[in-house]
C-alpha cells in the first residue's frame, strides 16, 4: 500500500498566493483613494493619520494574520489528511475529531488528474499538486509531491481493473449467432437421421424373384 499526504510546500504555496492575491487587493484600493482625492475628494481613513501609512498598517496586519491561520490550517491539514491506494482501491482519510474513510475501488474510478487551479505555476515551481480523482465520489487532496507520478500509478491501475462494459447489441448479436449455430446442428443430425432411416427402410425390402416359366425355360 503506497500513501501520501499534503506536503510542507503546500503552506508556502498558499502564503504566497495570499500574498499575491493581497497585493491586488490593497493596490487597487490605494489607487482608488489616490483617484478620488485626484479628483477633488478628500479622504482620511484615520484620524490625524496619513492614508498611506494606515494602508501599510492594514495590509501588513491583513497579511500576518492571513499567513497565521494558513499556518494552522495547513498543519491541521498534514496531521489529518492522508490518500492510501493499493491493488484494489483508493483510500481517503479525514477529520480531526470524527475519522471518515472514502473508498473507491479501480472499477468505478472515472478519472484522475491533478486540478488546473489558479496560480498553478506557484504549484509547479514546488513541485506539487492536487490530486483528484472522480469516482461514485470525488475526492482530493492538495499539496501532494510527485503528484502527476501518482495520478499515472492510480490511472494505469485502473485502467488495468475495470472490466469493459459489453455493448448490448454485441450481446444480442452473440445471441443470435449462437441460436443459429445450434439450429444448423440439429438440422444437420435430423438430416443424417433421415438418411439412416431411408437406408435401413431400403435394406429391410423383400428382395424380388424372378420365376422362369416353361416357355421361358425353353428358350
Amino acid at each position: 500500500m503506497t500513501e501520501v499526504t499534503v506536503s510542507g510546500k503546500h503552506m508556502l504555496s498558499i502564503i504566497i498566493k495570499t500574498a499575491i492575491a493581497m497585493a491586488v487587493f490593497w493596490t487597487t484600493v490605494y489607487l482608488l483613494i489616490w483617484f478620488l482625492e485626484f479628483t477633488g475628494m478628500q479622504m482620511e481613513l484615520a484620524t490625524g493619520s496619513n492614508n498611506d501609512d494606515v494602508l501599510l498598517t492594514l495590509a501588513a496586519g491583513s497579511f500576518v494574520l492571513m499567513a497565521a491561520l494558513e499556518f494552522l490550517y495547513v498543519n491541521l491539514l498534514k496531521g489529518t489528511t492522508s490518500l492510501k491506494y493499493d491493488d484494489s482501491a483508493v483510500t481517503l482519510s479525514s477529520g480531526l475529531l470524527m475519522k471518515t474513510q472514502t473508498i473507491i475501488p479501480y472499477g468505478r474510478i472515472k478519472s484522475a488528474h491533478t486540478a488546473d487551479e489558479k496560480l498553478r505555476f506557484i504549484d509547479n515551481l514546488l513541485g506539487i499538486a492536487t490530486i483528484v480523482v472522480h469516482g461514485d465520489q470525488t475526492i482530493s487532496i492538495p499539496g501532494v509531491k510527485n503528484a502527476v507520478q501518482v495520478v499515472k500509478e492510480i490511472g494505469d491501475r485502473a485502467a488495468s481493473k475495470k472490466e469493459k462494459k459489453a455493448d448490448p447489441m454485441e450481446l444480442v448479436m452473440k445471441e443470435l449467432t449462437a441460436l443459429k449455430t445450434e439450429v444448423t446442428d440439429l438440422r444437420k443430425k435430423f438430416e443424417e437421421k433421415e438418411k439412416r432411416e431411408r437406408s435401413a427402410k431400403e435394406e429391410e425390402k423383400p428382395k424380388r424373384k424372378f420365376i422362369l416359366r416353361p416357355f421361358e425355360e425353353a428358350l
